[in-house]
């Protein structure tokens, strides 16, 4: 009966050692997939993340061509309007020498 008992102690304690390395091994792959899980969650995160930024220069340059084009239209009708008092006030001037010299 004892050698019964030694020998069961001893198949419990094999069947133990066992299961302590398959629970070691099973926490070993565990972490492994979590480590990778983790890893292509922050890769697809940097990813999500450089695609965003692109997103935003993508549209602040749209939004500077805009403005540039804008304010060039602005610049294009000022530069007309001056034109076109430039060219009133020199068809004034020149009504007031004719005027000036045909006094004279």
């Amino acid at each position: 009966m004892v050698k019964e008992t030694i020998l069961a102690v001893q198949e419990a304690e094999a069947q133990a050692s066992g299961l302590v390395s398959e629970a070691r091994q099973k926490g070993k792959e565990l972490a492994e997939q979590t480590r990778r899980e983790a890893q292509s969650r922050s890769e697809a995160a940097e990813r999500e993340i450089r695609e965003s930024l692109e997103a935003v220069r993508n549209a602040a340059k749209l939004e500077e061509e805009e403005i540039l084009s804008e304010a060039g239209r602005e610049a294009e009708a000022e530069i007309s309007l001056m034109r076109k008092r430039a060219e009133e006030k020199s068809e004034e001037a020149v009504r007031l020498i004719t005027d000036i010299l045909l006094k004279t």
